[in-house]
């Protein structure tokens, strides 16, 4: 299956879960939430993007077990160690991101306040993120630096910290794909048709998938898809960006993570022209 195809697919996977879902699922209360605007809308549905890319996957082992497509998988299991990571990755992320959205507490937000409940004794669904999506990022970095403890650290705080990055720009229809795709379109001009670029071709498919209803306000990502998105382009920036690129990467999203803690994106980007011009692309402007 070519890069073309795979991102294709995933956003043809991710198309047919909506639309199969629109009488069950997406009118579901427990997933039910009141957005900016006062609309009730599904939350979490950015979780069929690991349906998505699982899918993907399977389809891609099929084929190659049937004799189509190229050379470059396993001989053990048809697939790729990028591919299975990325899976990992998603799968992880998807999960904690998930049970936040389901039954996690609106009134708990920020590592201040989820670090602050775990040294109190209490474990909150975001501190499940914080220990769980950690868990993810560090196993993911562990796989790919064989040993080196320093990087292991380094790359594993970039990936879990770009998960929470994903999340804190989910605050606005579409938002978080805009700025999904304008990290990962440099990234795939360098990766190409290498490991890293075959495995997240399908899933930021699916995420372009969902693109036109989440800026239409028909869906939300929720952690479930923001989280998701933000881990896997970090994944995707360890393996594909050189020792100096990551550490620049690092800095950066430590400071934009602590400056969430003290101002919100949304005003910044409402005060910034071009950036409230491209965080309105596409959306349903409010009328006084």
């Amino acid at each position: 299956m070519t890069l073309l195809a795979s991102f294709l697919a995933g956003g043809l996977v991710t198309l047919s879960l909506l639309h199969l879902a629109r009488q069950d699922i997406l009118a579901s209360p427990l997933l039910t939430r009141t957005n900016f605007r006062g609309r009730k809308i599904p939350t979490a549905i950015g979780v069929t993007i690991v349906l998505a890319l699982f899918c993907v996957e399977v389809a891609r082992v099929l084929l190659r077990s049937a004799g189509v497509g190229p050379e470059n998988f396993t001989a053990e299991t048809g697939i790729t160690f990028d591919r299975l990571l990325v899976l990992a990755v998603a799968a992880g992320f998807g999960l904690v991101g998930l049970l936040d959205d389901v039954i996690g507490a609106e009134d708990r937000r920020g590592f201040r306040e989820h670090i602050g409940s775990l040294l109190h004794g209490r474990l909150t669904t975001g501190g499940i993120k914080i220990i769980g999506g950690g868990a993810v990022a560090l196993f993911a970095s562990a796989a790919v630096n064989d040993g080196n403890a320093a990087w292991t650290l380094a790359d594993g705080a970039l990936i879990a910290l770009c998960a929470n990055l994903g999340n804190l720009f989910d605050r606005a229809p579409g938002r978080t794909i805009k700025v999904a795709l304008l990290a990962y379109l440099p990234m795939a001009l360098l990766a190409g048709g290498n490991t890293i670029g075959v495995a997240m071709a399908p899933l930021m498919g699916a995420a372009v998938g969902l693109f036109s209803a989440d800026l239409r306000e028909r869906i939300m990502l929720g952690d479930a898809g923001a989280n998701v998105l933000g881990g896997a382009l970090g994944f995707m920036a360890v393996r594909e960006c050189s020792e100096p690129v990551r550490l620049g990467i690092l800095v950066s999203v430590i400071l934009l993570n602590l400056a969430a803690e003290r101002w919100s994106f949304s005003k910044i980007i409402a005060s910034t022209p071009p950036l409230r011009w491209l965080d309105m692309l596409g959306r349903e402007r409010i009328t006084p």
